[in-house]
């Protein structure tokens, strides 16, 4: 099931399997500002991320508790062959991806960015890593994984959990690392 047409429905059935719903713009919004005062405020500005949402229409997700509020949030960016330059040379702009990088519902994704993963508690930060894990090993498993780590948790989650590896490139940028594709050998390893 790789091809472009299924891509869409499975990210959005895999994250309702761990608890998540895809954000609205007024989620965004909030679950931005949470996570900006988790981990300050060099991230993707609500606008960037309600763009992105609208292009793919399966970046950004939310977790709430049983009262409604949210608890989790996550985003990973399924992105088109055009990101392939500059994911190699380590310069993806997570911050302000540009439109032609990102995969829209039709195209078929070559790699996906792990955008952030924010929990508001600890049941929210189990639920963000959990899926986390999901979007590489069931909606995303046949594509590699990039991403930046804005904690030294999330380095940790990238490396330990995920086999992400820093990748050379632009200091700018920071930090940028990359996981296979979650094969076959993986899961059974």
């Amino acid at each position: 099931m790789n091809s472009a047409s299924h891509h869409l429905e499975r990210t959005i059935r895999t994250m309702a399997a761990v608890g998540f719903d895809l954000a609205t713009p007024a989620d965004i919004r909030v679950g931005r500002e949470a996570a900006a005062a988790l981990v300050g405020g060099d991230i993707a500005t609500a606008e960037t991320m309600i763009r992105v949402q609208a292009r793919t229409g399966c970046a950004v997700f939310v977790a709430r508790s049983t009262e409604g509020e949210l608890v989790a949030a996550v985003s990973a960016i399924p992105l088109a062959a055009a990101a392939a330059p500059d994911l190699a040379a380590g310069r993806f702009n997570g911050l302000e991806p540009a439109d032609p990088l990102i995969a829209r519902p039709r195209d078929m994704p070559i790699a996906f960015y792990v955008w952030g993963a924010a929990g508001l508690s600890w049941r929210g930060r189990r639920l963000a890593l959990a899926a986390s894990v999901a979007l590489q090993r069931e909606a995303y498993p046949h594509l590699p994984l990039y991403a930046r780590a804005a904690t030294d948790d999330g380095a940790r989650v990238l490396q330990q959990r995920m086999g992400a590896r820093p990748l050379p490139g632009p200091a700018s940028f920071g930090g940028l690392v990359a996981a296979a594709a979650w094969d076959r050998d993986r899961r059974a390893a």
